[in-house]
């Protein structure tokens, strides 16, 4: 795959935030051109780490909020169970 080629194709998976087409981009590096092409690369790939440390922050936090509610749905069972004795 030519740089350019690599470089759109890792810009459109930013904005559509497509994690594993990212994941792929980034294992298969290819060699730039030039410069110019490098630190655009440097630039989309600091983006998609920033993109993918969002993404996993929410993802934190939503297994968090699950954990409390599945918590919250074992307590209530144990009480409701002890209620019927």
């Amino acid at each position: 795959m030519s740089s350019l080629k690599w470089l759109k194709e890792l810009e459109i998976a930013i904005i559509e935030e497509l994690f594993e087409q990212i994941d792929a981009l980034a294992s298969n590096i290819p060699n730039f051109e030039n410069e110019d092409e490098a630190n655009r690369a440097k630039a989309l790939l600091d983006e998609a780490l920033d993109l993918v440390k969002n993404e996993k922050n929410l993802t934190s936090k939503q297994i968090k909020i699950i954990e409390k509610n599945l918590a919250f749905l074992d307590s209530d069972r144990e009480h409701q169970l002890s209620l019927e004795v």
